[in-house]
């Protein structure tokens, strides 16, 4: 094994460690509990509904009485039915569904340690950026949870390592669809970094055309890639709605509900609530601004120096990610 492989390994035992004398691993194994039970255990409903009644993948319910079967659809159900099918031989066992996103954290973790180590060109650095971006409290709520999110978090940042290699191969282009798709089935809001950082090639891409005086399109590749992921992502949401409509569904909403629709006095309010008491939580959470303020004052310490995509990546992102609070609130 490489010796930087080895360290990365090494220091990964020691958090789990930590975390392990924090108490932290005993959420894994607990029922649903904090502010997200009662969709924790809509997560739970799907695969137990899979699990006694046996309805195909793109066919998932919960115990709805309202809807025709209990029937109705939120996040791509694939991998409730496949810890449907594990509990078929095993047993029904709730905490399978926490150990199997937790186990996408962590390789989404690795996934991004590789990719900070291969563009900051540093092992202590990579990890320092890591610990900054993975050492929050909620996130290490969220990581063994029965949510969707933390796994659609992992396969969003392995198909980001993919999506950002600049020897970008068919393999590597397949890979960054397979994990990005994944991750958008689950999770769409998770793309707003690939999204962002697509532009900000596309955007290069323009400015050499237009410098050089001929076209340039050093990253059709990429874009051919992504967008096919934002495609078949945009295919089960219309799924998903027509779905949800036809079973008499009103549970699982996938409309955007824009915080100017509210009065003036409930803007207000969650703006003070924001900036008084939830904004520090809300992006502890999110991790965009630490992971990329960081990387944005690497270079003020004499670090190696950025390329230009990485600044238009963090200010698509960050655009993208305020757009997203607004529109989605």
């Amino acid at each position: 094994m490489q010796k930087p492989l080895f360290q990365f390994f090494f220091l990964l035992f020691g958090g789990g460690l930590f975390l392990w004398l924090l108490g932290c691993f005993d959420w894994l194994f607990s029922e649903p509990t904090g502010v997200h039970y009662i969709r924790q255990t809509d997560c739970l409903a799907f695969v137990q509904h899979y699990f006694q009644h046996g309805n195909p993948w793109w066919q998932p319910a919960v115990y709805d009485l309202n809807t025709f079967e209990g029937r109705g659809a939120s996040e791509f159900p694939l991998f409730y039915y496949l810890i449907a099918k594990i509990w078929s031989y095993t047993g029904q066992v709730d905490w399978y569904l926490r150990l199997w996103n937790f186990g996408w954290v962590i390789a989404g973790i690795v996934g991004f340690w590789f990719f900070l180590k291969r563009e900051l060109q540093s092992v202590w650095i990579s990890w320092m950026v890591c610990l900054l971006t993975f050492t929050g409290t909620v996130f290490w709520y969220y990581a063994p949870n029965y949510l969707p999110d933390v796994a659609s978090l992992g396969m969003c940042f392995i198909g980001f390592y993919f999506l950002t290699h600049e020897n970008r191969t068919r393999k590597t282009l397949l890979l960054t669809f397979l994990f990005l798709t994944l991750a958008g089935l689950m999770k769409p809001t998770l793309l707003v970094l690939p999204t962002a950082f697509v532009l900000s090639n596309v955007l290069i891409d323009i400015l050499q055309s237009i410098k050089n005086q001929r076209l340039v399109l050093h990253s059709k590749g990429i874009v051919l890639a992504f967008s096919s992921a934002i495609l078949v992502s945009f295919a089960w949401v219309v799924y998903v709605k027509w779905y949800n409509s036809s079973v008499n569904n009103i549970y699982f909403l996938f409309e955007p509900r824009p915080i100017w629709t509210n009065s003036v006095e409930e803007r207000s309010e969650v703006w003070s609530f924001l900036s008084e008491k939830w904004a520090y939580r809300r992006y502890a959470n999110d991790q965009v601004l630490q992971l990329w303020s960081a990387m944005m004052i690497l270079p003020l310490l004499g670090f190696r120096k950025l390329k230009l995509k990485w600044y238009l990546t963090h200010l698509f992102s960050l655009l993208g990610s305020v757009c997203l609070f607004l529109l989605f609130f």
